[in-house]
């Protein structure tokens, strides 16, 4: 039973599916990032980036058990939640500079405010 569990997990990866065996991973050094959609499929985008569409790009794992970013080298240890951390405070950082709108207040229109008859 084991063996066949650990053929479907092989599966499931060759398909670009996330087997949430390891932590989601990020480049602290171009901002690069694993996300997994709603139907359980691996992607990768830039971190500050508000379209969220897959980048094509894959980390590569090591042998050391490192992973290698695809867009910029850097190594990457999945164990790293700091790196993550690091990029929500840069965010933040633009927020209070005003560089970009938290996502909480971003403009809701409703359609009876918009003059559809123009």
């Amino acid at each position: 039973m084991a063996q066949r569990f650990t053929e479907l997990r092989a599966q499931a990866r060759e398909l670009g599916l996330f087997t949430d065996d390891r932590e989601l991973l990020t480049c602290a050094s171009c901002g690069l990032m694993e996300d997994v959609t709603s139907d359980g499929f691996l992607i990768t985008h830039d971190f500050e980036s508000l379209e969220i569409s897959d980048s094509g790009l894959h980390f590569t794992e090591r042998q050391d058990g490192h992973f290698s970013c695809p867009r910029c080298g850097a190594d990457v240890v999945a164990a790293e939640n700091e790196v993550l951390g690091a990029l929500i405070l840069h965010g933040e950082e633009q927020v209070a500079e005003g560089k970009v709108t938290p996502v909480g207040e971003v403009a809701i229109f409703r359609f009876a405010d918009v003059d559809c008859h123009r």
